[in-house]
């Protein structure tokens, strides 16, 4: 398996590509403009322009950081779409999009609820744990204005999906229901790679369920402006009327993302009551191709990733599993990880995504996982960073500049068992 790691603003986006270039996933989209700049143009001349097709586009979760620029590709291949039928139907105004033409996509993986007010999703199992979600210490304001923007974006690329624009499948092997671990699951695949679903459960579907029925509710002329959204489009994508071609509305710039700023007190590390409904909600796989392992972890909770392993008996007691690249979870945030976690999961590479934005990767938890390595397991590793001081917003380059030297600092005592590496051009491939 080949992994190549884009440049993705604060969030993540990685291309897996199987042995032999069998199978391809983009996983997770970053921001649109991350999008634009260092992902699409690698995938029309990678893919595109070869003719080959993404099998899945596996979106961890509904957060704008993961979902926004896989949006941002489906308007793209909408609007290409909408190009060839203008020209296939003889309109000589027809204008060829000024964006990179994205490659075709055989399925999506991501979870969203109805988008439909009077079909509200029904309880994903029985009587589950309801506990709200603990935000002490935060800015609620803003948590909720970037959790709602993240449900509008999710109904969106349903909608873009959807056999009367895209046609993509959406979770076809769950017959296009959630995707969620179960006793029995149906076989998932990408090429020649086994992929185990080790995450959400359904405890952690129920919650965001309730916080999606909750905004529902409240969000009428929204969910009202995008089925006339697309209305228009689908007009645009089937109709031989001889019209010129309309641009797509542009993305609309997403709010600062300000969770957890101006703490005056910090929770410990691993707090799961700290982490959101749809971070936890994250789908985590598990890929192994040939002996090879790579673990998307999404912006889950350790917890939840060993739950998950232990559902599949990669993990049992006493004895830690290896994997070959670990995606550290939520940008290495301190309140998805703990120690116990560090000493059960270890990994040849370790992959941080995040470019400083509030203040992650975490100091703390890049040297919890380089000392547990070190400490705990034999052999050399590497750690990754998808960004670098030089490269990200002028606000978080204090923030990266630190973890540079701290990064380079602990290789540097590692006794030439760790080494460190950071992005600064547009993306680089891992292992």
């Amino acid at each position: 398996m080949k992994l190549t790691v884009f440049q993705s603003d604060k969030g993540d986006c990685m291309l897996m590509t199987t042995a032999g270039g069998k199978g391809r996933m983009l996983v997770d989209g970053s921001m649109p403009g991350s999008y634009e700049r260092h992902v699409a143009p690698y995938l029309e001349k990678t893919l595109t322009k070869n003719a080959r097709p993404l099998d899945v586009v596996y979106v961890s979760h509904i957060d704008d950081d993961h979902i926004a620029g896989v949006l941002k590709m489906m308007d793209d291949l909408v609007e290409w779409r909408v190009f060839d039928h203008q020209k296939k139907t003889g309109n000589p105004a027809a204008k060829q999009p000024v964006v990179a033409r994205p490659p075709d996509v055989k399925a999506l993986w991501y979870n969203a609820f109805s988008a439909q007010v009077g079909k509200k999703t029904g309880p994903i199992t029985g009587d589950l744990d309801t506990s709200s979600l603990a935000l002490a210490g935060r800015d609620l304001a803003a948590a909720f204005r970037r959790l709602e923007e993240s449900k509008e974006q999710a109904v969106r690329l349903t909608r873009r999906a959807s056999p009367e624009q895209l046609g993509i499948k959406i979770n076809p092997e769950y017959g296009g229901e959630l995707m969620q671990v179960k006793v029995r699951q149906p076989r998932l695949t990408i090429g020649g790679a086994h992929a185990y679903l080790i995450g959400p459960f359904a405890k952690d579907l129920e919650k965001l369920r309730k916080q999606w029925n909750a905004w529902l509710d409240s969000s009428k002329k929204t969910l009202e402006k995008i089925a006339r959204d697309a209305i228009r489009d689908q007009d645009r994508l089937t109709s031989d009327a001889d019209r010129i071609l309309e641009p797509l509305r542009a993305q609309r710039e997403l709010l600062e993302r300000t969770m957890g700023q101006g703490v005056a007190t910090v929770a410990g590390l691993g707090d799961r009551s700290m982490v959101t409904p749809p971070n936890l909600a994250s789908l985590m796989l598990l890929l192994e191709e040939d002996g090879q392992t790579v673990l998307f972890s999404g912006d889950g909770h350790c917890d939840d990733i060993v739950s998950g392993l232990e559902h599949h008996r990669r993990l049992r007691e006493g004895k830690p599993c290896r994997v070959n690249i670990l995606k550290v979870q939520h940008h290495a945030s301190e309140y998805n990880i703990n120690e116990a976690f560090c000493g059960r999961v270890w990994a040849d590479d370790y992959l941080f995504c995040g470019n400083g934005e509030n203040a992650n990767p975490d100091l703390r938890v890049v040297r919890l996982l380089a000392e547990s390595r070190l400490r705990n397991f034999k052999g050399r590793f590497k750690f990754w960073f998808n960004s670098h001081s030089t490269v990200c917003p002028d606000k978080n380059a204090a923030h990266m500049k630190k973890v540079q030297d701290l990064a380079k600092s602990l290789a540097a005592k590692s006794g030439g068992r760790m080494q460190v590496q950071f992005l600064k051009e547009s993306y680089f491939e891992v292992g």
